[in-house]
């Protein structure tokens, strides 16, 4: 832009000189083409560093190469961000710094909506069952899967949403939610997502909530003594997240065997397995993704 400015002052100029005769004279030409110059660098500079409103339309460029085949199944670049179909993960895809909402709070979190069982190799699923709802009260106890810590450490996230959504986000020891209203929580057994909605049933946004929680504590030494025998101990409510396919590959059992076989406890099993994706090439890419 400034380069054009400038080029325009100039054929501005080049014609005044044509039309007052000025060619000979060498003195008069950067007479009118100094000042032309400073004040479009002085104006150009100052438009800089002055603030700027954000784009009124939308970049047009993901929807472009998508309607040109160049994006991800015609619908432009993927970004990372929320949604309730999780069936077909995988592909290239941009970060998104886009402000979702504010957590105060003295400890930092993990966040979740809701959760699925099944894995397909291609995404997640949701495995068949009879699961109800659960309705909640503002500031009474609220189940889920997660663990939660000792009452004693019982502290408070004061939760603002930029754009109000008709869900709760949960935080690992979550213990209860207040808001104003009175809203009502309903948390679906299958996904444990919680909706939020009025006392007459109809579904309610919130912009802003408080969560108590308690973070669970864990003994080191007691992960690190951990058996295989110890999982049959466990809540039959975490057998949903623990099966393996029917369609299994062999060699991936092999494969897990041969990773784990000099490891007694599960949590050196786990880190055994972790070990060997960090060592054989596995790496987090967000453009090189199959």
């Amino acid at each position: 832009i400034v380069l054009g400015l400038i080029m325009t002052g100039l054929l501005f100029v080049k014609r005044l000189w044509l039309q007052t005769d000025a060619l000979s004279n060498e003195i008069g030409k950067w007479k009118l083409a100094i000042p032309m110059i400073v004040s479009v660098m002085l104006v150009s500079s100052v438009a800089f560093f002055l603030p700027k409103t954000g784009p009124t339309w939308a970049d047009p460029v993901p929807f472009i190469k998508g309607v040109a085949g160049q994006g991800d199944f015609g619908t432009g670049a993927k970004k990372v961000g929320y949604s309730e179909d999780d069936s077909r993960l995988g592909g290239p895809f941009q970060g998104d710094n886009t402000l979702i909402f504010t957590a105060t709070s003295r400890d930092r979190h993990y966040w979740r909506i809701d959760t699925k069982d099944t894995y397909t190799s291609k995404g997640w699923i949701l495995s068949e069952g009879n699961f109800g709802k659960n309705i909640y009260q503002t500031n009474t106890p609220i189940q889920t899967s997660l663990q939660v810590g000792s009452p004693e450490k019982e502290r408070k996230i004061q939760i603002d949403i930029a754009s109000p959504m008709p869900f709760l986000l949960q935080t690992y020891g979550m213990i209860s939610v207040s808001a104003q209203d009175s809203p009502l929580f309903i948390q679906d057994e299958r996904t444990e997502k919680i909706a939020i909605e009025q006392q007459n049933g109809e579904s309610k946004l919130l912009s802003n909530y408080t969560i108590s929680y308690s973070e669970p504590e864990y003994s080191m030494k007691q992960l690190q003594m951990s058996e295989l025998s110890t999982l049959e101990t466990l809540d039959p409510s975490f057998k949903r997240f623990l099966q393996l396919p029917n369609t299994l590959p062999q060699r991936v059992v092999n494969l897990a065997n041969d990773i784990t076989k000099d490891k007694a406890s599960v949590y050196d099993q786990i880190k055994a397995v972790e070990k060997y994706f960090s060592s054989h090439g596995f790496r987090y890419d967000k453009k090189e993704v199959a």
